[in-house]
């Protein structure tokens, strides 16, 4: 596109659909005055072309369905966590699955309607985790801590976490678990490579 700013014409997308879906799904955070790159996004009429390429990845479930998983987000870094949660239903998978959403405010929550519907279908706890607004119970204000893993999932230190979202939070939390008893293989990191 013209006028093209300094983070140029090209960005990594996390799929948000489940393989067992007929349409593939991407989701993006816009805010006003944005880059270039998602204005000319947004404004992109039906039937105009584009190109995707660099299929990759490894943020996968594991095969054993007896696992126990625990996601934190961060963000829009939800989106593989809608297609796995979305794969989850779909075929039946029954993962004993808890899945902190951390966000600014309630209002920047993605997939809310989407993930309370698949609670009443699959083994899932969602825990929306609040830094810039107050909100009650069951929400959670600030960060997540290690207060809040052993209030909110006691057996957390069992389970198998998924963590994806900005690189800072990914670390810090990463840093968390490893700190309250987690072992370093139990954590899986999703790679933003466009944030890095």
């Amino acid at each position: 596109h013209e006028g093209v700013d300094s983070r140029g014409v090209r960005r990594y997308f996390t799929i948000a659909s489940s393989p067992t879906e007929s349409e593939v799904r991407l989701a993006l955070k816009v805010v006003e005055n944005g880059s270039s790159y998602k204005q000319r996004l947004m404004s992109l009429n039906n039937g105009e072309a584009i190109i995707a390429s660099q299929l990759a990845g490894d943020f996968l479930l594991p095969s054993d369905q007896s696992e126990k998983l625990g996601f934190i987000a961060g963000g829009i870094g939800v989106t593989p966590f809608r297609s796995h949660l979305a794969y989850m239903r779909d075929t039946g998978a029954t993962f004993d699955t808890v899945l902190f959403y951390c966000a600014n405010t309630v209002g920047e929550l993605a997939y809310r309607d989407a993930f309370a519907s698949f609670a009443t279908e699959i083994p899932l706890e969602v825990i929306p985790v609040i830094a810039n607004e107050p909100v009650e119970a069951p929400l959670e204000t600030g960060f997540v801590t290690e207060e809040i893993l052993r209030r909110r999932v006691p057996d957390f230190a069992d389970r198998l976490w998924y963590l994806s979202g900005p690189p800072p939070m990914v670390n810090a939390y990463s840093k968390l678990l490893r700190e309250a008893g987690v072992p370093q293989r139990r954590i899986i990191r999703d790679f933003f490579p466009g944030l890095a």
